[in-house]
């Protein structure tokens, strides 16, 4: 078989996200210390997106509901 389309696109593409993404975050971080004149305050400001994700999912796992596209809006 072969891959075909958007699959092939993103087969060429390769791994590109796993590079791509730390250095958002890096420039993310470099942005925030700037204009915070600061190092530790852009780390409560970047780690305050994943914490609240999680603390979603965790609360959507406790009340026993499911997974589904409302709940990822």
């Amino acid at each position: 078989y072969e891959w075909t389309d958007l699959t092939y696109q993103e087969k060429a593409a390769g791994n590109t996200a796993m590079y791509v993404f730390p250095l958002a975050v890096l420039l993310a971080f470099l942005a925030l210390a700037a204009q915070y004149n600061s190092w530790s305050l852009p780390f409560a400001v970047l780690l305050i997106a994943p914490m609240a994700l999680l603390s979603a999912i965790v609360g959507v796992w406790l009340s026993g509901g499911d997974n589904n596209i409302f709940t990822q809006i």
